[in-house]
């Protein structure tokens, strides 16, 4: 049941043009932040999104008696209209808190009102209790859609112990002995990688790759390619200011020494991440492009593909194969996908099925909006959104 909003309650909107400007605010006023809606280097990255205007809200805050209390924070994009005509902003969730005490007073729903004012919404991999208010709200509930994985070497099942266990206790209200735990299991895992890179041999020697055609690590994907991503896109619409700027983000997300005051909720413990490309080439001709994520989720070294742009299917070994390289230099446990790598994984596994997991999302929209299929392109996703 939603309870009465706090007295001297009130909503707030940064827009994209003054996140910088909240930045110093929460420099120069620290008690006005009891709970830290961003910090400096998200706020650097989000302040470069090549998709957002500078009126485009970038974080709603409620504050009550001047504090920040609860955020929301929006990443705008585009998705293109089904028949190929023009192209429509929405707004994904990157990041949405309400401070503990007052959770059940009605603030959420202020967040989410607030939002709505600004034009079509996406949310991407939430937890059982946002599913829950989400769905009470009124949000549509999209179709499900499926995450495969393609397991590296033991590393696999070591991280997915190490994370059952150190839920448990964290559960069971034991946060010394999870610390305890964690760091025994990350002193002795170089113990269950030690299979890894026999693994990735064998992995690569299955893969189908023609002859010719080679991927190309790329820091900058060049201007020329735009013609190409209009080509190869789906839905949501990728430009080449938006791959590099996921580029930079890698960058972005290693500043240390932030020194901002508060209690900052969101995840963030100064794990490595970082974003890459690739150029996919045949006979020294650009086919094709991906783009990849390595980052830990889930205590596991992941891999993720976040996008390939290809001519057809066949180019997907070369897209692994380069997941591989990656996961090599980087220390990953698994590849993730979407559902058109599966086939691809299961026979990497020698006909045993790929896991599989779904993410769930949810919109919110006017009755005559296109629609959000190809939703799952979103790099706004919960598990690797920029926040």
């Amino acid at each position: 049941m939603r309870g009465e909003l706090p007295a001297g309650t009130k909503l707030d909107v940064v827009r994209h043009r003054e996140l910088m400007a909240l930045l110093d605010d929460i420099r120069a006023h620290p008690a006005h932040y009891p709970v830290l809606p961003i910090d400096a280097p998200r706020a650097a990255l989000h302040a470069a999104n090549p998709d957002a205007d500078p009126d485009d809200p970038s974080l709603l805050l409620v504050r009550v008696d001047g504090q920040c209390r609860a955020y929301l924070g929006l990443t705008p994009q585009f998705i293109a209209h089904g028949n190929g005509n023009g192209k429509d902003k929405v707004f994904a969730f990157s990041t949405l808190l309400v401070d503990a005490p007052l959770r059940g007073a009605g603030i959420a729903d202020r967040l989410l009102e607030g939002a709505r004012a600004f034009g079509p919404l996406l949310t991407i991999g939430n937890s059982n209790a946002a599913q829950g208010f989400f769905r009470k709200r009124g949000l549509l509930r999209l179709p499900p859609y499926r995450v495969v994985y393609l397991p590296i070497g033991a590393g696999h099942g070591w991280s997915r112990l190490r994370g059952g266990l150190l839920r448990r206790l964290n559960r069971r209200g034991l946060p010394r002995l999870s610390v305890f735990a964690g760091d025994l299991f990350d002193r002795l895992r170089p113990l269950a990688i030690l299979s890894r890179p026999r693994h990735l041999r064998r992995l690569r020697e299955h893969l189908p790759v023609e002859a010719e055609r080679n991927a190309q690590a790329c820091d900058r994907v060049p201007d020329a390619c735009e013609s190409l991503l209009d080509r190869l896109a789906g839905r949501v619409v990728w430009r080449v200011a938006t791959i590099n700027w996921l580029l930079d983000c890698g960058a972005a997300g290693r500043v240390e020494g932030q020194a901002l005051p508060g209690q900052y909720h969101f995840r963030f413990d100064g794990t490595p991440r970082s974003y890459h490309a690739c150029l996919l080439r045949e006979a020294g001709v650009v086919r094709g492009l991906a783009v990849y994520l390595c980052h830990r989720i889930h205590g596991q070294w992941t891999v993720s593909i976040l996008k390939a742009f290809l001519p057809d299917e066949s180019w997907r070994g070369l897209v692994v194969a380069h997941a591989l390289d990656l996961a090599a230099g980087h220390g990953g446990d698994v590849i993730r996908g979407g559902d058109d790598f599966e086939a691809l994984f299961t026979a990497l596994r020698d006909g045993r099925p790929a896991p599989v997991r779904l993410r769930q999302a949810y919109a919110d929209a006017p009755a005559e909006w296109p629609g959000f299929d190809d939703y799952q392109e979103s790099f706004a996703d919960g598990d690797i959104a920029l926040y």
